[in-house]
């Protein structure tokens, strides 16, 4: 669904097109089976392309089976399994948690920080206010009557 590495569907025969596409739903399915519909939603080119590069750089052994999905369920598509699509996956899910670190946990945690430090280093009450008031009006009371 994104990703940057993406393929070029003209320069591919119809076999090596459906060996891709074997590829692309087997990832998708090791996805679902090994971290359900939410890890499906991660699926990618980028990860597509890493578990076909390994297959092809290890000479993994694949099975190849057809079969329907959710997003695809009246016909049957070619999928693929082997151990490197669960490599894959889990790199795919080590990418989601990372993305929520980054995301989420590290602005909390600054967020967290500020609020302590504010409120361990402001202290300001109606006198110290007060106080301010009168200093700021004093400046500008000045520069006033320099101007003129």
């Amino acid at each position: 669904m994104f990703g940057y590495v993406t393929l070029y569907r003209k320069g591919l025969a119809d076999a090596e097109m459906d060996r891709y596409q074997a590829y692309y739903c087997g990832l998708c399915r090791t996805l679902g089976r090994r971290y359900g519909r939410t890890g499906q939603l991660a699926l990618s080119y980028d990860m597509a392309f890493v578990a076909i590069l390994l297959t092809a750089l290890y000479d993994t052994p694949t099975a190849f089976s057809e079969g329907r999905c959710v997003p695809h369920p009246l016909k049957k598509r070619p999928r693929a399994d082997n151990e490197l699509l669960d490599y894959a996956a889990d790199m795919t899910a080590a990418n989601i948690r990372t993305f929520k670190t980054c995301a989420y946990y590290l602005p909390l945690a600054g967020i967290v920080a500020s609020l302590v430090v504010f409120l361990l280093t402001v202290k300001i009450d109606e006198n110290m206010h007060a106080h301010i008031v009168e200093q700021l009006e004093g400046r500008l009371a000045s520069e006033e009557a320099d101007k003129q």
